[in-house]
């Protein structure tokens, strides 16, 4: 299974058979939003911490607030290592544990991690893999467009991966997050 990026990637990942598309005229988008600013609530701070850990999210076409006592579809995954462009999350420590919800596939078009930052903090692009139907993992691509304001940043990629059913995010080694955001479109 590959994922298609579109934007920045596409060059880099044509050589794979990878190209992005637009929705089909008459298609549905859907966006959700997964809020974990408020994570560990009432601790200060309240967002989801990572240290060397990486996430995998079960794309379960649902937005929350999720906590620590009701985390949802996320779940962190202890690797101390970073999925570098083209290796999957299978090639890393504790990854082939992961067990992830079954959910129905969705066809991802974008997918968003938003960080807490200071503007000088984050040294490191986020990668992303996606997971499709049949259980194999893409191989990862950093972001292809960020946002950086005052205290957050946001790392983006838009894909096209008709049959996903999660998504694997690989932020900077010690990272707080304050959401994971997921846009999809009926085929």
């Amino acid at each position: 299974m590959g994922i298609k990026p579109w934007g920045i990637a596409v060059t880099a990942w044509a050589a794979v058979g990878c190209a992005g598309s637009d929705p089909a005229q008459g298609s549905t988008v859907h966006r959700y939003s997964l809020d974990t600013s408020q994570y560990l609530a009432p601790n200060a701070p309240p967002s989801l911490p990572l240290t060397n850990e990486n996430l995998a999210v079960a794309l379960d076409a649902k937005s929350a607030v999720l906590t620590e006592d009701a985390p949802g579809p996320i779940s962190k995954v202890y690797s101390r290592s970073f999925c570098d462009a083209g290796q999957t999350p299978l090639e890393l420590a504790s990854w082939d544990r992961l067990q992830l919800p079954e959910v129905p596939p969705v066809h991802l078009t974008k997918v968003s991690i938003t960080l807490e930052s200071d503007g000088n903090d984050l040294r490191r692009t986020p990668t992303f893999s996606v997971r499709s139907s049949d259980g194999s993992w893409s191989g990862c691509v950093p972001a292809s467009s960020q946002a950086k304001l005052e205290t957050t940043a946001t790392f983006s990629l838009a894909v096209d991966a008709a049959a996903a059913t999660a998504v694997a995010i690989f932020p900077e080694t010690y990272s707080r997050v304050l959401h994971i955001d997921y846009t999809t479109h009926d085929d």
